[in-house]
């Protein structure tokens, strides 16, 4: 039992030590509270002191206020607002810190000694944001960072403000910003729960931390993207800090990101500065790391998927410093997984291990002077596995990625299995393998910039036996006995590809395959390219065709080939781009069987096959194609044809052509044929092949036989041009035996509705015919003897014209000729133009016949109507009905009129006409010919006379073998013109001078306003034709007698001559008519020639003996009555004297008769000693008033006598004697004086003639009045004037006209008496 008041003392006890504990607990915190009230100052001074001290920028600190039992026994702080901010004048870089609550504790002893360090350190929210914001370059900031690289860090110094012996903190939040657009860097972390406590033992600082986070961005380069996207971290590591080195380690802790943890430890040596970490983890998901790693790494890996987790172990070694790259080593393994890419390939059971790294260089000195930030390699030491159902295995492989090499690969690869397998992996829409296994074994090595391009970086083998190669889309499918390859990277060969036939040797492909790679995808980036070669001595088609076949339903079977041949070809072009070589010695194909089949094939497109040499032998003829075949796409094989389009060659035996085209026109016999052009069109249609041929097809020794007319075709050489189903012969040149070539031209338009003789569809021919020169004369030997040989026919010929000319009209020809120049009996006429078509079944036209000589032109047309044939006979009746009509130079007729008569030396002619008649067998008779032609300012040359004669105009009109000259103008020399007209009988012989059946006649009326004989003399000299007449010698009388017998045997005639003024050197005749024509002694008569002659009349008669050997025998009669002297003498221009034209007055009337004969010389002048005859004269009232000469010379009488002077009649008969003119006595009385004259004259040779002048002359007269008439003897004495001139004399003065006076005449007294 318990004593109550003892029970009470101690009740007093506690109370009173409750007390004090209660006064304790009051009066303690009450105190620190006023201690820590007192030293809020000492917090804020001691922040900003340490901040100045260490760091550059501001600090601001709200308030400090002291708790009151926060931290008890130590003192309380809450610190507000505060603010730190920083900005970098070189970096551009601001930085800030804002923490709006800080509860802090600080043991009362430092607050009571003036000092103060953190316990504990609680923080509800902090907000770090950094950025850089600069306009400066981004060169400028590189070269910033890189100056700073040199740079270490200051060694480590702990805070003043932390309690060294142990200081606890939390962080409810942190929100942690950085930008630097400058370096695309962008973190964005939002921490939580951040709680630790450090502590220091001598220089080691230890540590402990718990964190959470939220990683929004953890971008290093924001161009590929940001690490660890959204994902949650955590972890609880422990570290230590040796302030003496400098140097903090973290112990191994669990990093959990996301659902992955990691052991993570590292070391960081915070003066180099430089960083190790330590990451493993045994069971990491293949599948986090799409989230873990960056953008641009996640994508790549991004195909892969490995099911199972595998065994990682990362380490990183690096600087924090710029552009420093962080070494990595990575270790992965797995056993019993399943990795796929891209759902399209699957490795089951499978076991691998290996290695990452960026330390691609074995030395360091290498890795440091080529290593990049980019550079990365995978190393597999092994792998295995199930590839559906095929083994694979790799050793010692790996992959590499540099800047230079971004996907480098080298691996053994190992893999085997049914042939099934590896359809099934390939998963290809076009093939299937059934039955069967293969190898590969090879080595891959290089840059490989996608999967599919894996085994163009390969060498090795692959070998495929006995599988059916199926076509999915059609079923058709081959018996692949054997496909052997050998990789050679891009590039490789086919060994073998073995292709089994029942009946015939196994077809044998080589080759090689160009980017085989793509051939694992259905759509590739870079198809395969291929080349095969097949080599066969003897392929039948048709067996291939049923064997390909043989699985097919039958009732696909019988569906259109086009679409099913379009899908072979679309699946194999689309998986090989092939090429084909082939080298086949016999092919059976329809049945039929070709030879020495050789071919470079390439499949350009879905729907194209280009051929290339082409080369097919088929019954001796060889063909050659280059070009393509399209087969139609699948959806247009219905309605669009196989379509070739080739060029081609092609020769061999022309007999081949009677077969292939089921020629039924003609028959061939014999030949050679070359082709050489294009051929387009449906294949499964021939005839459409052939319309489209084009190209030149060239015959050799050819011959052809046309039944329907009877006679052969042959040609030495043939070549004509073929286009869209015409025969174009563009500039072919055929020749003849020896004979000059044709270069033909034209087209058979529609040529194989001829060929195949196609009734409802006709063809036409259109032919020029050119050549540069033909020889007339050598074809009509040829053609003369063709017609002479007697070749022996098995049976007669039938030629009816009328049915050649039916079947002929058949073919709608048209044929035109154009020779440069044609050669026939000496006569080469240029630009031959010719046209030649049928009317109708009967008619053939000649259209135009054009002939060019020198400068003319000639034109023909015409038609030839054939007749029916007579029945019972061999004639062959036609018609002949042609126009003509001819122009150009008078010179280019000599040539063809080959005329001996006349020569056309210049000039203008037109004609025209036209021919009918009748002919058989050849055989021309009932003919009709009429013709009219014209010339203008012509001139025709004589050449026997050697004359021309200019012809301004004619005009004749021809009726068969009669001419009518209607006009013919001849402008001679100077204005003498003249006018003739007339006709022509016999006119064919007079143009050839022939006259061996009858002779011909011409009668011709000449007329002309004017007439000099000076433009005569000039037109008869032919010394100098066609030059001016001043310089032209005189006629000779020999080609004048050469021009008047050539006229008399060329043309008989006969004819008048009527000429209104004709002058005669200084004669002037008018109104002259005669008549000429020729005797039968060969004489030229000159008759019934009546003229007006200067007021009077001229009679003259003239005969010219022309048969004289030499010079021109002519008698000549002429009557002059009743002649004006003054206007004789002015027709003479007054003699040239100048002083008698002058003079007042000249008067008298002469009247003359001449009878004499002579000798013209040949050189045209008259030979004086010849000249024989009689010549009377009668002068009345002659008068002669001032003329000077007379009156000047006058001696002894006044002048004035002799001024107007008078005569009495004069009347005398002279005689003519081989030249020598006597002059009787005769008396001449004027009003001047008396004068007795007589002498002897002979031209060009002497003058002597006296004058016998009375003395009683001497007495006054007035000379106005006439003496009485008297005789010599009556008239009293003389004195004696002597005219004198002696041409042949040696003194220049004798040889001019002279005179002497005389008082006494001794020769004249005697010549008196006797």
């Amino acid at each position: 039992m318990t004593n109550p008041d003892r029970q009470k003392k101690k009740s007093t006890k506690r109370k009173r030590y409750f007390g004090l504990i209660l006064g304790l607990i009051i009066l303690v915190p009450l105190g620190l509270f006023t201690l820590g009230w007192q030293s809020r100052n000492l917090i804020i001074d001691g922040l900003q002191e340490w901040y100045n001290a260490n760091h550059e920028g501001t600090l601001k600190i709200g308030d400090v206020e002291a708790t009151f039992l926060t931290g008890f026994p130590n003192v309380g702080f809450t610190i507000n607002d505060i603010f730190q901010s920083e900005k970098d004048s070189i970096t551009f870089k601001r930085k800030s810190i804002f923490i709006d609550k800080a509860l802090v504790t600080i043991s009362t002893r430092d607050l009571i000694r003036g000092d103060f360090q953190f316990k504990r350190i609680n923080i509800d929210s902090v907000s770090i944001y950094s950025e850089v914001v600069s306009d400066k370059s981004y060169e400028y900031h590189v070269k910033q960072k890189l100056n700073n690289l040199p740079n270490t860090n200051s060694p480590f110094v702990f805070p003043s403000w932390i309690d060294p012996n142990a200081t606890k903190f939390r962080v409810k939040q942190v929100k942690y910003v950085a930008k630097d657009s400058m370096f695309h860097k962008n973190f964005d972390i939002a921490f939580h729960n951040i709680s630790g406590e450090l502590k220091m033992d001598k220089s080691v600082i230890n540590g402990s931390l718990s964190f959470e986070a939220d990683v929004n961005k953890l971008g290093f380069n924001t161009k590929k993207g940001s690490f660890l996207k959204e994902t949650k971290v955590s972890g609880n590591p422990e570290f230590t800090l040796d302030t003496d080195t400098n140097v903090l380690n973290v112990s191994d802790f669990i990093l959990t990101l996301d659902e992955e943890q990691f052991r993570v430890s590292s070391s960081f040596d915070l003066i180099e500065p430089s960083y190790h970490l330590s990451l493993s983890n045994d069971k990491l998901q293949f599948d986090s790391l799409h989230k873990f790693l960056s953008d641009s790494i996640a994508t790549k890996i991004a195909p892969y998927a490995i099911k199972k987790p595998i065994k990682t172990s990362l380490t990183l070694d690096g600087l924090f410093q710029f552009r420093n790259t962080p070494e990595i080593n990575a270790d992965f393994k797995s056993t019993d997984n399943t990795v796929s890419f891209s759902d399209n390939y699957t490795l089951s059971n499978t076991n691998f291990e290996g290695y990452l790294t960026n330390k691609i260089y074995e030395s360091d000195s290498l890795q440091s002077l080529k290593g990049t930030k980019k550079d990365i390699k995978i190393v597999f030491n092994k792998v295995t596995g199930n590839l559906k159902g095929m083994t694979l295995s790799l050793d010692n492989s790996y992959y590499q990625s540099t800047p230079e090499y971004h996907n480098y690969v080298v691996a053994n690869l190992n893999l085997a299995g049914k042939n099934e397998s590896i359809a099934q992996v390939l998963n290809n829409e076009n093939f299937d393998f059934k039955g069967g296994d293969f190898t590969l074994n090879a080595k891959l090595s290089g840059d490989i910039d996608h999967p599919e391009n894996l085994f163009n970086f390969a060498e090795g083998n692959f070998l495929l036996n006995n599988s059916q190669v199926v076509l999915k889309k059609n079923g058709l499918q081959l018996p692949v006995k054997t496909i052997k390859l050998s990789l050679d990277n891009k590039k490789s060969f086919l060994e073998e590809l073995n292709i089994e036939l029942e009946r015939s040797e196994n077809l044998v492909f080589k080759g090689h395959l160009n980017n085989i790679s793509s051939l694992i995808s259905n759509y590739p980036v870079e198809p395969t390219s291929s080349f095969v070669e097949l080599k066969s001595e003897y392929l039948n088609v048709d067996e291939l065709i049923a064997t390909a076949k043989e699985m097919i339903p039958e009732s696909d079977k019988s569906k259109d080939d086009r679409k099913t041949i379009n899908e072979v070809l679309t699946t194999i072009f689309n998986k090989f781009h092939p090429r084909f070589k082939l080298n086949l010695d016999n092919v059976v194909y329809n049945s039929i069987q070709y030879q020495n089949v050789s071919s470079n094939i390439e499949l350009t497109s879905t729907e194209n096959i280009s051929i290339n040499d082409f080369h097919i032998n088929y019954q001796g003829s060889e063909t050659e194609l280059n070009g393509s075949l399209v087969i139609p796409k699948t959806d247009n094989a219905k309605s669009q044809p196989i379509h070739l389009n080739v060029i081609a060659k092609s020769q061999g035996s022309l007999a081949v052509f009677q077969d292939l085209f089921e020629i039924k026109l003609v028959n061939i016999n014999a030949g050679n044929f070359e082709f050489s052009g294009s051929v387009a069109g449906n294949i499964q249609k021939f005839n459409q092949l052939l319309d489209n041929a084009k190209g030149t097809l060239k015959l050799k020794n050819a011959n052809f036989y046309y039944p329907s007319a009877g006679f052969d075709i042959d040609f030495d050489s043939l070549s004509v041009k073929i286009a869209n189903s015409n025969i174009i012969l563009d500039q072919v040149e055929l020749e003849v035996g020896s004979l000059h070539p044709f270069i033909l031209n034209g087209n058979i338009k529609n040529f194989t509705n001829i060929l195949l003789d196609n009734n409802n569809a006709r063809g036409s021919v259109y032919l020029n015919v050119k050549a540069p020169f033909v020889d007339g004369d050598q074809w009509m030997e040829m053609v003369n003897s063709l017609s002479k040989k007697d070749a022996p026919s098995p049976k007669p010929k039938s030629r009816e014209l009328s049915k050649a000319f039916k079947d002929i009209n058949r073919l709608q020809p048209q044929v035109s000729l154009n020779i440069d120049s044609l050669k026939y009996k000496g006569l080469i006429t240029k630009n031959v133009d010719a046209l030649v078509y049928f009317l109708n079944d009967s008619v053939l036209k000649l259209d135009h016949l054009k002939v060019n000589y020198k400068k003319s032109q000639a034109h023909l047309n015409g038609t030839i109507h054939s007749l029916k044939k007579i029945k019972n006979t061999k004639e062959n009746p036609f018609d002949l009905k042609f126009e003509a009509r001819a122009s150009g130079n008078t010179t280019d007729l000599n040539d063809y009129l080959k005329t001996i008569n006349f020569i056309f030396e210049s000039g203008e002619f037109d004609f025209k006409g036209d021919y009918q008649g009748e002919a058989s067998d050849l055989a021309i008779f009932n003919t009709d010919a009429r013709g009219s032609l014209k010339l203008v300012d012509s001139k025709v040359n004589f050449p026997l006379a050697d004359i021309q004669i200019p012809i301004d105009s004619l005009r004749l009109e021809i009726n068969n073998d009669f001419a009518n000259l209607e006009t013919l103008n001849v402008n001679l020399p100077g204005k003498s013109a003249l006018r003739v007209s007339g006709s022509i009988n016999n006119f064919s012989d007079f143009i050839n001078n022939s006259i061996e059946n009858e002779e011909h006649i011409s009668t011709f009326n000449i007329s002309s306003p004017y007439l000099n004989t000076a433009d005569l003399v000039t037109l008869f000299d032919t010394s100098k034709k066609n030059k001016d007449t001043l310089t032209k010698k005189p006629l000779k009388i020999q080609n004048l007698k050469d021009i008047l017998n050539t006229i008399n045997d060329s043309y008989y005639p006969q004819g008048s001559i009527s000429i209104d003024t004709l002058i005669h050197k200084n004669l002037r005749l008018t109104n002259f008519d005669t008549y000429l024509l020729f005797d039968n002694k060969e004489n030229l008569k000159i008759q019934k020639s009546n003229i007006d002659f200067y007021e009077g009349k001229l009679h003259i008669e003239a005969v010219a003996n022309i048969s004289e050997p030499n010079n021109l025998p002519v008698n000549l009669t002429i009557d002059a009555t009743d002649i004006d002297i003054k206007k004789f003498a002015e027709g003479l221009e007054y003699f040239g004297n100048k002083n008698l034209e002058n003079i007042d007055k000249l008067g008298g009337i002469i009247n003359v008769n001449l009878l004499a004969t002579g000798v013209l010389n040949n050189d045209g002048t008259l030979n004086p000693n010849s000249l024989n005859g009689e010549l009377q004269l009668n002068i009345q009232n002659l008068s002669l008033h001032n003329y000077k000469p007379l009156m000047e010379s006058v001696v002894l009488l006044k002048e004035d006598r002799f001024k107007e002077l008078e005569f009495r009649p004069i009347t005398q008969t002279f005689k003519v004697v081989n030249g020598e003119v006597i002059i009787p006595r005769t008396e001449i009385q004027s009003s001047a004086v008396q004068v007795f004259a007589e002498g002897t004259i002979k031209l060009d040779d002497y003058v002597n003639i006296w004058f016998s002048v009375p003395w009683k002359n001497l007495k006054l007269n007035d000379g106005l009045s006439l003496p009485k008439k008297t005789t010599f003897d009556d008239a009293g004495a003389k004195f004696y004037i002597n005219l004198l001139q002696d041409q042949e004399s040696v003194k220049k003065r004798k040889q001019k006209l002279h005179f002497k006076i005389k008082l006494w005449n001794s020769n004249l007294k005697n010549s008196e008496k006797e």
